[in-house]
C-alpha cells in the first residue's frame, strides 16, 4: 500500500475543496411546475353521404 506525503493529501483536500465550491456556485434555478390548460374539444359531428362540408371550419379535432 503506498503512503500519501502531506503535500500531495494537501493538494488532494484542496482539489476535493475546489470541485466542492463549484459545484455548490453554479447557477440555481428553481423548477416550477406549470399547469398546461388543455382546450376544449368538440365531439366529432355525424357525416352524411354526398354532403359538401367546405363551408364547416372544424368537423372534428384529432
Amino acid at each position: 500500500m503506498a503512503r500519501l506525503s502531506f503535500s500531495e493529501v494537501g493538494l488532494l483536500l484542496l482539489l476535493v475543496l475546489a470541485l466542492v465550491i463549484s459545484a455548490e456556485s453554479g447557477p440555481r434555478r428553481q423548477k416550477t411546475l406549470r399547469r398546461k390548460k388543455r382546450e376544449w374539444i368538440l365531439p366529432p359531428a355525424k357525416l352524411m353521404e354526398n354532403t359538401d362540408y367546405r363551408h364547416k371550419e372544424f368537423i372534428a379535432k384529432v
